[in-house]
């Protein structure tokens, strides 16, 4: 059944062969691998000892055990049943103390274990739920604790000895059934997802539609088939609440292109855990603000997701940042492609610190300011991730010229400076949200770049946006709570830290076109996509999306009222205080940017930047009452498309056609079926897009 084990010699069960309650079996114990393998420890319950188990009358009551290791937090500890049924006991628990002294896992302790205190002795409640073992198979036969060490090499550690009890007071469960949210169902080998190389599995995601529940025991009618998966993040593995890259598979094992929930088909996509945010709709609105602004941002859908048979909660299903004409839209660039044009484009690349394994990189040749030891600014590739020499070449010197002409006092000349080498629109945009959201993470973790090829200008554009789960106020360090102050000084507040802000942002602002484009920028948008009420109603439609899966997810995960770093505390006692925490920040947040952002000194002709990604776009009546009027000015040829959505992004209404004369062009759109409420009017023509809001009363 199992590879890759460890053994070990088996203990005698201590307790007499003919009692059948409340008898206690000893584990053999034994070194945990240091090198990332899985260790495998069994015990070994006799078939003369034990019956059925079920959660009323005779079952597994409780787990206890004794580890030595300098580091528990690295520890990923599971009960694996003779049935193969398995469950989370310990998952990042105790960061780095050390040891867990008799630590026993029961359903119905008072203190659940993430919570407890080192070395964890006495009664505790385990992550996962103990009851599913009680799920009418044999007790008899082998059991096995399954110990992962996550970081390899680093510390050691041994299991010292183990126990389950069975008994007459065996542990109970709710079974998850159904969800007001698509499901997502995986199962993979073992129980087990890696941390890295994909495992893989097999998927199925369940949506009936708005409105209708959906069961587990419902027919796939979304997707169903193969599946890879592995453990993703940095800190955020670090969490019992896991986060998972997925890949969509043919039968024979290649990449699989396909729809999900509405988004367009690709094979790669993430399962964001959003276990740090419980309000669970930080990383879901920033990037809705993005592509509000005209930006590419990964769409989301939020789902519950159950992973070999135990519910997980509620989780983000996210595109992935890759390259593609629905994703990041750049020219595709072969390992061949070592000469110009062909190498000039596209790339994405990545501020962030080293991922495991390491990737191709390089650092800046300017150190970031403010900055009190020798730390650097380091780029990652992300695509393409294996970089033919010459490419490699080819982007580390594009950007060193960047940040030279940045650098120079030559800077603000339109032909020599920096203008000739970014996306003005995009770094702006880029700013505005990280600086709304006060992104403690903004600007030098996951920070994305991406450069197009020179057929499509050969600029550099900032972004996509990523990883926003601690903005929004969301942070307790180096200032993120902040409600004034810049996100882009974070040197001044933790100039020890070593991820540090590039010199760029801070050079920007002391060219006076650049602040002036940022300010007519700002106003424009905080008079239709950042106004506040605006705002306010793409939060508020999240977070009625999930209201009712959210109260199952804290059962899951029992964390309401309690602060997990770098939270801010005291933490809300409830889910709904989390969305208001969520909203106040806005608010208080947005009033600021409005009173400190730099003043106009030229106007807003804002050089070096169009006035509007599409021209002259405006909407009356707004707002309206059945009829609606959109006008606009395109050239012969172009192709349109048009889409109307609800304040959270979701298509309602569609329309394309292409331009039979240049000029201003007016549509009238009958939305009478429509609801009263705020929505969103999508235009796209060619690689341009703009939304505005509308209303109907």
């Amino acid at each position: 059944m199992f590879c890759a084990r460890h053994w070990f010699p088996i203990l005698v069960a201590i307790s007499s062969a003919t009692t059948t309650r409340a008898q206690t079996y000893l584990g053999a114990g034994g070194p945990i691998p240091w090198n990332g393998a899985l260790g495998w420890f069994p015990l070994e319950v006799a078939a003369t000892d034990a019956g059925t188990m079920d959660t009323v009358n005779f079952g597994l009551e409780e787990v206890c055990l004794s580890v030595e290791h300098t580091w528990i937090g690295d520890l990923d500890i599971w009960l694996v049943a003779p049935d193969s049924t398995a469950v989370q006991l310990i998952t990042a628990v105790g960061y780095d103390t050390d040891h867990f002294t008799n630590t026993c896992l029961r359903a119905e302790a008072a203190t659940w274990v993430p919570f407890g205190e080192p070395p964890f002795t006495g009664p505790h409640t385990s992550i996962g739920q103990l009851g599913r073992m009680n799920n009418g198979q044999l007790a008899a036969g082998t059991w096995w604790l399954r110990v992962e060490d996550t970081d390899p090499y680093a510390d050691s550690g041994a299991v010292l000895n183990w126990t389950i009890r069975l008994g007459d007071a065996p542990a109970t469960y709710q079974p998850f059934t159904s969800s007001t949210l698509p499901l997502v169902e995986i199962k993979t080998p073992q129980a087990h997802v890696p941390d890295t190389g994909k495992v893989t599995g097999s998927l199925r995601i369940i949506d009936n539609g708005p409105g209708m529940l959906n069961h587990v025991s419902d027919e796939a009618n979304v997707y169903h088939g193969a599946v890879g998966i592995e453990r993703r993040g940095h800190s955020s593995q670090d969490q019992p609440k896991r986060p998972y890259s997925i890949e969509l598979r043919d039968p024979l094992g290649e990449d699989l292109n396909a729809p999900l929930l509405g988004m367009p088909a690709e094979s790669d996509w993430v399962l964001d855990a959003v276990y740090l945010d419980k309000s669970a709709v930080r990383n879901a609105f920033s990037y809705e603000l993005a592509r509000r602004m005209g930006q590419y941002a990964p769409r989301t859908r939020h789902v519950d997701l159950v992973l070999n048979g135990e519910h997980q909660g509620v989780y983000v299903l996210t595109e992935k940042i890759k390259r593609g004409t629905e994703r990041v839209d750049i020219a595709k660039l072969n390992y061949g492609d070592t000469l110009m044009p062909g190498v000039s484009g596209g790339y994405i690349v990545k501020i962030d610190r080293q991922d495991r394994p390491p990737v191709p990189h390089w650092i800046s040749g300017h150190p970031p300011p403010h900055a009190s030891s020798d730390q650097e600014i380091r780029f990652l590739f992300e695509y393409p991730s294996a970089p033919h020499a010459a490419q490699a070449d080819f982007i580390e010197d594009f950007m060193d010229q960047f940040e030279d002409g940045l650098a120079a006092s030559t800077f603000t000349d339109p032909a020599i400076g920096y203008k000739r080498y970014i996306d003005m629109r995009s770094f702006i945009d880029y700013f505005i949200i990280t600086e709304l959201g006060r992104n403690v993470d903004g600007y030098r973790r996951s920070a994305f770049l991406h450069k197009q090829a020179a057929a499509d200008g050969g600029k550099l554009l900032a972004g996509p946006l990523w990883d926003m789960d601690l903005a929004w106020g969301h942070a307790d360090f180096c200032g993120a709570t902040d409600m004034t102050g810049w996100a882009y000084e974070f040197g001044f507040s933790c100039p020890e830290d070593r991820r540090q802000v590039p010199f760029w942002w801070a050079r920007l602002l002391e060219d006076v076109s650049y602040r002036d484009s940022l300010r007519c920028r700002w106003d424009e948008l905080r008079n239709d996509v950042l106004a506040t009420q605006a705002l306010l109603a793409i939060v508020d439609s999240i977070a009625s999306s999930i209201a009712a899966a959210q109260e199952v997810n804290f059962q899951r995960w029992p964390t309401l009222g309690r602060a997990i770093w770098p939270e801010p505390s005291p933490a809300p006692g409830t889910w709904a205080g989390e969305v208001e925490e969520v909203k106040d920040w806005i608010l208080a947040r947005a009033l600021w940017m409005d009173e400190h952002l730099p003043a106009l000194v030229n106007g807003c002709a804002r050089p070096g930047m169009p006035s509007d990604p599409i021209d002259s776009l405006s909407i009356w009546p707004n707002p309206f009452a059945d009829e609606v009027n959109i006008s606009y000015f395109a050239e012969l040829g172009e192709l349109h498309t048009m889409e109307v959505c609800d304040a959270i992004g979701r298509v309602l209404h569609t329309a394309s056609w292409t331009s039979q004369y240049s000029g201003q062009v007016v549509q009238k759109l009958d939305l009478r079926k429509l609801p009263a409420a705020p929505y969103l009017i999508r235009l796209t023509i060619g690689r341009r897009s703009q939304v505005k809001v509308m209303v109907r009363m």
